[in-house]
Formats: structure tokens, sequence, C-alpha cells
């Protein structure tokens, strides 16, 4: 059976291949999601390419939920590139910025106690997969003295 992708996705994923990544692509014909990736453990290959292969996940309309990805820093447990699900632009109820801020206050008093953050279901900020685990900084590169304060000065401003 000939290949029915396009040649220039064809040369493209070849000299991907070339330097050790691997490209999944959605089998739909009009659509262009593809995610190269390398270096992964089987678990999260086998989860990106379950995503990539699976229209109704990231198709322009699909009948459910559909996930716009992004590439993300995260510094806990340790530094990493996370792929991650990004709120809807247009969407009407938070507009775009994935949730609301809810300002709370203490029963007894009134006064103002915090915020509460409720995320909007137009995204899953849970979804992430690790792409990269980045290395730690040495430690001789890390800064050892403590933060200083520039407005503790005993010093008179004048």
């Amino acid at each position: 059976m000939p290949d029915s992708r396009p040649l220039a996705h064809r040369f493209n994923d070849a000299v991907a291949s070339l330097t050790g990544m691997r490209t999944a692509r959605c089998p739909a014909p009009e659509c262009t999601v593809r995610i190269r990736y390398r270096a992964l453990t089987p678990g999260d290959a086998h989860d990106l390419i379950h995503l990539a292969t699976n229209h109704m996940l990231h198709g322009p309309e699909p009948k459910g939920r559909a996930v716009r990805l992004r590439v993300q820093r995260s510094t806990w447990p340790r530094p990493t590139l996370v792929l991650t699900d990004t709120p809807r632009p247009d969407c009407p109820a938070c507009g775009g910025e994935g949730g609301h801020h809810h300002d709370y206050g203490d029963y007894e008093t009134g006064e103002y106690a915090g915020t509460e953050w409720e995320p909007c279901t137009c995204w899953d900020e849970t979804c992430a997969w690790t792409l990269v685990r980045l290395p730690h900084r040495p430690r001789w590169l890390r800064r050892n003295r403590p933060a200083v304060d520039p407005w503790a000065d005993t010093e008179p401003p004048f």
C-alpha cells in the first residue's frame, strides 16, 4: 500500500528519524498534528502516540474536550520540561485564563483571608507528560549568600 502522506511530510519524518527522533502523526487526512519525541520511557511514548493518533482528543471540532498542548518548564519535584494542556482561549466562562480567583474572608471578623483558585472545565491542569528531565545546577553555581533586603538599611535615606 503506497504512503498517502505528502512528500514534504515523509521527507521531514525521514530527517527526524536520522537524528534519533520518532514522529507520531494523526491518521486523519485533514489533520496536521504531529508529535516528535526521543529518549522517552515506553509508557510516556505510548501516551504521546495515543494522543497524536486519537483525533477525538485534538481535532478541530471534537465531541468531547480537546487538548491544546504547550511545553512548560516545571521546577518541582525536579526541573523538567513537560507537555501540558492549556485553557481554551475563546472560553466564555474564564476568558482564556483557565479559571477564576475567589476571595474569601474570615468568618469571625469578615476580614480578607486569602484567595481560592477554581479551574475552569475548558482544560485539565493535571494533564501533563514529562518530556525531558533537566539537570540540577551544580552546587558551586548556586548562590550561597543570604538574600539581602535593600530596604533594611539603618542609614537615613538622605
